[in-house]
């Protein structure tokens, strides 16, 4: 499965006064389905509403929901970067509606300087799964994974970020554990070892490397 991400194409910033200060909160489309994002990719409602139901009953009203400021390269949660909690998700036709919390964690009080200082930020979902290559986007599959909405300063950024790294990795899971596979480093040994003389040597080499990195 892809690691990729894609930008929310808007969000409004909330405030709320308290005793102790102010609450900031990010609000809008969260996940835009069944039109082609800026990112040439479509999510079918059909294919994502098992998992978003999911994402919602589990993650969200079982206060695990949380984002982190700026995407990681990796489908897990680093605690030190979260700053944002998602307190609030539903859908809406074809979109999902989010609203999420800024904390007061050490990322969380960044966001909210920013957001003090009128910094536009916005949302961009972070997920696992495949795609499908159509003429006119690319299509996500029936196996995609909410891992979680992240916050970042240009939502449109993500672009060239996606395409440089995280989607030239596939991802898979071990015993529920995430690993990340190389896949286009083995498919240029793959390659070189079939214009080289030993040719059956060397991809069995290649083949006993594949199987310990799964270990």
């Amino acid at each position: 499965m892809k690691l990729f991400v894609d930008a929310a194409p808007e969000t409004t910033i909330l405030t709320e006064s308290t005793e102790t200060g102010k609450n900031h909160y990010i609000e809008g489309i969260f996940i835009q389905a069944d039109v082609k994002n800026r990112n040439g990719r479509v999510y079918p409602l059909s294919n994502i509403e098992k998992e978003m139901d999911r994402y919602i009953s589990e993650e969200v009203y079982g206060n695990k929901a949380v984002g982190e400021l700026n995407h990681p390269s990796i489908p897990e949660t680093t605690p030190e970067n979260v700053c944002i909690k998602i307190v609030e998700m539903s859908r809406q036709g074809s979109n999902y509606i989010g609203k999420a919390k800024v904390m007061n964690t050490p990322k969380g009080l960044i966001l909210k300087e920013f957001l003090n200082e009128g910094i536009v930020v916005g949302v961009s979902s972070r997920a696992l799964g495949s795609l499908r290559t159509l003429r006119e986007y690319k299509e996500v599959q029936n196996d995609f994974k909410l891992i979680a909405v992240d916050v970042v300063q240009n939502p449109s950024a993500p672009d060239a970020f996606v395409q440089g790294i995280m989607e030239s990795r596939e991802w898979f899971i071990d015993n529920g554990i995430l690993k990340v596979q190389e896949v286009e480093i083995i498919q240029n040994k793959i390659e070189e070892a079939y214009s080289s003389r030993d040719k059956s040597e060397k991809l069995i080499q290649i083949f006993s490397s594949f199987l310990k990195s799964l270990k």
